[in-house]
């Protein structure tokens, strides 16, 4: 993965992380292909992969209260379509930015490093 993709992702997470779930649910039907998976792999990540979150489990209960487990399941699985990805996205509301500004602190750790 070159710099300048990298750079495009951290980008795009971050703007997403901090949309109102209104706007978000409006942005992400015209984003590409590669980027709606980036999306749902970073999702994947900080549900079911040990990235060094600090307070998982607590960050999973609040996650539980604020968001569908079904869409969850349905945007972090790797067999569904990126269709059904994109639609679950943009129906998410307010646990998508919690898990995407969970993810951004290893996402700026990793695409730091060369």
């Amino acid at each position: 993965m070159s710099l300048r993709s990298r750079r495009k992702y951290l980008d795009l997470v971050r703007i997403v992380s901090k949309l109102k779930p209104e706007d978000r649910s409006l942005l992400i039907p015209y984003l590409k292909t590669d980027s709606v998976e980036f999306l749902c792999e970073c999702v994947h990540n900080v549900l079911y992969t040990d990235i060094g979150i600090r307070n998982k489990n607590k960050i999973k209960n609040k996650l539980k209260s604020q968001c569908s487990v079904h869409r969850l399941k349905t945007i972090a699985s790797k067999s569904r379509s990126v269709t059904a990805k994109t639609r679950a996205l943009g129906q998410e509301g307010k646990g998508l930015g919690l898990i995407l500004s969970t993810a951004l602190p290893f996402l700026m750790n990793l695409f730091s490093r060369k």
